[in-house]
């Protein structure tokens, strides 16, 4: 859940923190909560990869492997990583991020028709319509845009994960060398 949604909850936010500072803030913390001073304390962290997977999936780098590179770099902190995968077949009801995240893929599809339909037009006029050189300077440039747009909007309404996401990540974790 992004900080928007709950912004009028949170006290403070502190940024520019790198991994490895918030490694050691969270073994201070586990250090001051632990009751065994015998060993030395590793905290651990939850990893909802069904999520992170959603940050990697407009790079041009596949999920899976992307997502594992993100829990190991985490993993050379120090911390303990959990990674955690929604069932293969269905996400938990209680995941609202997936309800906006479907109605904006649904918006973005709607969206990239209708800039479908003005590049056709664009395209039409451009071809057919006399035209002085500044005009149709003018309109190729907007047609560039929304071309461009448009590819965009049809990416982001595609955005869905591969089924076969949870095996393709547990064979990159093997790949890095991941214990399970």
């Amino acid at each position: 859940m992004g900080l928007s949604q709950v912004s009028g909850k949170i006290l403070y936010s502190v940024t520019g923190l790198s991994r490895s500072d918030i490694a050691a803030i969270a073994r201070a913390r586990a250090l001051q909560f632990s009751t065994n001073t015998q060993s030395p304390v590793k905290p651990e962290i939850d990893v909802d990869c069904s999520v992170i997977a959603y940050d990697f999936i407009r790079s041009r780098k596949s999920a899976a492997p992307a997502v594992a590179d993100f829990l190991n770099e985490w993993a050379l902190t120090g911390v303990i990583v959990n990674p955690c995968l929604d069932p293969p077949n269905k996400r938990p009801v209680c995941k609202q991020a997936s309800i906006d995240r479907k109605s904006k893929c649904e918006k973005a599809r709607i969206r990239s028709l209708t800039i479908r339909k003005e590049i056709r037009a664009l395209s039409k006029k451009i071809e057919h319509e006399r035209l002085d050189e500044e005009e149709r300077v003018g309109l190729l440039k907007k047609l560039k845009k929304l071309e461009s747009s448009c590819m965009a909007k049809e990416k982001h309404s595609t955005a869905v994960l591969s089924p076969t996401f949870p095996l393709s990540l547990k064979e990159a974790l093997v790949g890095i060398g991941a214990n399970d």
